[in-house]
């Protein structure tokens, strides 16, 4: 049986835009894509009751998904690297990221095109947050978080339409104003 879709793909247009306006952070639930409805390849809805806390970036965040393809064990997958500077340290910041990389954790990325993608979909992200200050005033403080995951397919797509208060997701209503 042949695992090619039998489709090709034409010259993309030049309106497409690299890096990443905001993610989200949602504590690891197990079965999480069986509470989701996909159509399309896509999520569509998600109904998952956990706390979800929102981070605004720019700079330099990078998403790396790499496919690893085993040509002896006959296997594929996927390892999963996101990785976000967030300026400015503080209190509030330095206990939310300590209980965050004590546990599992699902990562929500939303491109500076409009796409959402859902990173640990099934096996879930570790995350590393390392705090940094320069060695001169105008030197970066703050911290860089790394999250590290192996998932058996790519991060899938959600629908823009899924994300918000409305469809089930409980954004954290305090802000940290670092």
């Amino acid at each position: 049986m042949s695992c090619l879709t039998g489709i090709g793909r034409k010259l993309a247009c030049k309106s497409n835009w690299g890096g990443v306006k905001e993610f989200y952070i949602l504590e690891y639930v197990e079965g999480l894509l069986g509470l989701a409805t996909i159509s399309n390849d896509e999520i569509t809805a998600l109904s998952a009751s956990q706390d979800v806390w929102k981070f605004e970036v720019r700079g330099a965040v990078i998403l790396d998904e790499a496919q690893e393809v085993s040509r002896e064990n006959n296997t594929t997958f996927y390892t999963q690297t996101f990785t976000a500077p967030l300026m400015k340290q503080d209190k509030a910041s330095r206990s939310l990221f300590a209980g965050l990389s004590k546990s599992n954790a699902h990562i929500i990325v939303k491109d500076n095109n409009g796409a959402y993608r859902l990173l640990g979909a099934v096996d879930g992200l570790d995350i590393a947050v390392n705090t940094s200050t320069g060695d001169s005033l105008g030197a970066a403080n703050g911290y860089i978080l790394t999250a590290t995951g192996v998932e058996k397919e790519s991060a899938p797509y959600i629908a823009a339409s899924a994300i918000g208060v409305a469809q089930d997701f409980d954004v954290q209503s305090t802000t940290i104003e670092p």
